[in-house]
């Protein structure tokens, strides 16, 4: 089999850390390479976090992950075991992705773990700029022996989980988290797919645009030339956008969505249109450079979005 030169790493949402137990990528041949653990995860889902240098650097496509960790939010445990899909990953292991910062094509680098309240499970490949997802699961809830477990003899579970809970979250979201915790099975919902694409109208020439997603994935094209070959993607969490106006002043707008108006909104829209019809996300940023109007359109529908948060930096 073909090797590459890649890490495994793991993920987790910043506002709701996880702490692995153990977790392993299994090969063909029966040997395992593991995920880093024993430490609180909250790092952003789909980012890299931790990355330890293993040998050989060069390895072969994974054929499973076994992955058992703590959900401090809900204070439980989850277990997977995933069979991976490593036609699919070789194929993006050998095609690597177009980078237009670059200018040429770079190389996923780390296999990363992604793990979120309800169970959900995420897997991507990442150059660390670029994202792609691979696979999600939802997995069980399982019992874990808390003395085999803890590191802390010297503190009870609940310590131990609210100490690791204000280690990652400022006080405010540490309370508001505690009043409301997120939804179970939300991080999985996000890996819904709708048929949109992106379509900006500017006060100035666009050059590049990122666009990070709800469901991890990270994307950068080069603009004014970009033809969106993707049929389908999660919703948007964060758009960025390099411009230059008339004069020539560069500038960069970001464009940051709220995550329960922007998931439901496209769920909406979807169900009330023909299946898998494509539709539009509309920017329009007008001279006056903190506002743009943000909407879901197609031939007959309109449907706003008002809480985003737009901002404008001057390059």
């Amino acid at each position: 089999m073909a090797a590459f030169h890649w890490l495994p790493s793991e993920s987790a949402p910043a506002d709701a850390p996880m702490e692995i137990v153990n977790a392993f990528f299994h090969f063909a041949d029966g040997t395992a390479l593991y995920v880093p653990s024993g430490q609180t995860v909250a790092n952003g889902w789909g980012e890299i976090g931790s990355t330890h240098i293993t040998f050989p650097e060069w390895k072969e496509v994974p054929v499973g992950v076994g992955v058992r960790w703590w959900s401090l939010i809900e204070d439980t445990f989850y277990e997977a075991e995933l069979d991976l899909p490593t036609s699919d990953i070789t194929a993006m292991f050998q095609q690597g992705v177009f980078n237009p910062i670059r200018g040429q094509r770079d190389t996923f680098r780390t296999i990363v773990l992604g793990l979120a309240p309800g169970g959900d499970v995420s897997l991507w490949l990442t150059t660390g700029s670029i994202t792609h997802e691979v696979m999600g699961i939802t997995a069980a809830p399982v019992t874990q022996n808390w003395e085999v477990f803890n590191q802390l003899p010297d503190m009870t579970r609940p310590e131990v989980r609210e100490e690791g809970l204000r280690e990652v979250l400022s006080p405010s979201r540490y309370a508001a988290l505690a009043a409301a915790p997120p939804p179970p099975g939300q991080w999985g919902a996000w890996r819904q797919r709708f048929p949109w694409h992106l379509r900006l109208r500017l006060p100035g020439a666009p050059e590049l645009l990122w666009i990070n997603s709800l469901n991890g994935e990270r994307e950068i094209h080069a603009l004014p030339d970009w033809q969106d070959a993707w049929e389908d993607r999660a919703a948007p969490a964060l758009i960025r956008y390099n411009w230059t106006d008339s004069a020539g002043d560069p500038f960069q707008t970001e464009i940051t969505f709220d995550p329960a108006e922007t998931f439901e909104a496209f769920s909406r829209f979807a169900e009330a249109r023909p299946e898998e019809a494509p539709f539009e996300l509309t920017i329009e940023q007008s001279g006056f450079f903190e506002h743009a109007e943000v909407a879901l359109r197609d031939a007959q529908l309109y449907l706003p979005l008002t809480e985003t948060t737009v901002e404008v930096f001057a390059r």
